[in-house]
């Protein structure tokens, strides 16, 4: 599960250099970011996993000599399954991480910098077993939990809509999250 995998690349054309080392040496449009992911962003692509053995397999086959590390940080036994302690650790790694990084790089130069953590997930829908997962905060920022037919929309859901709606269209007027 290569980080490689996600986001731009460079090309020596129109990206020189990623973006990660562009924003650390202050080379990116001073303006302020609000930049984060969600809870469960890999679990569309997370396997299954039968029970610890696996998972610790697993582990020591992405991770090798640096397995041990790892499952000191992320043991099963944290978890209420070993899929979720895999989840946790590929979330880390491939989103949070990468981000907190970036975040932190460019409040060095731009401040404000707002860094989220999406955590809501769908309910009464099989969807809600996936949890907050990679892409789930969009039908709440730009308000579509209602035009999609094959969710009804909860009060919590509506509610939570309303709030990222305000946020998000607060800080593109604005650049802030307080309002003016």
């Amino acid at each position: 599960f290569a980080r490689d995998n996600f986001g731009p690349n460079v090309d020596n054309h129109v990206l020189l250099d990623s973006p990660d080392a562009v924003i650390a040496q202050g080379n990116h449009n001073q303006v302020p970011l609000i930049i984060g992911a969600n809870t469960d962003e890999t679990a569309q692509w997370t396997p299954q996993i039968a029970d610890v053995a696996a998972y610790e397999a697993l582990i020591q086959a992405r991770f090798g000599p640096l397995s041990s590390l790892v499952l000191q940080e992320y043991p099963a036994s944290d978890y209420s399954t070993p899929r979720k302690a895999f989840l946790a650790l590929t979330t880390d790694v491939q989103f949070i991480c990468p981000m907190r990084r970036v975040a932190q790089a460019a409040s060095l130069h731009a401040p404000p910098v707002y860094f989220y953590r999406f955590g809501k997930a769908f309910e009464n829908t099989p969807l809600s077993l996936l949890g907050a997962f990679h892409g789930i905060e969009l039908f709440y920022i730009f308000q579509k939990l209602d035009e999609w037919a094959a969710y009804s929309p909860t009060a919590v859901d509506q509610a939570v809509q309303a709030a990222m709606a305000d946020y998000w269209g607060t800080f593109a007027a604005n650049g802030n999250l307080i309002g003016t």
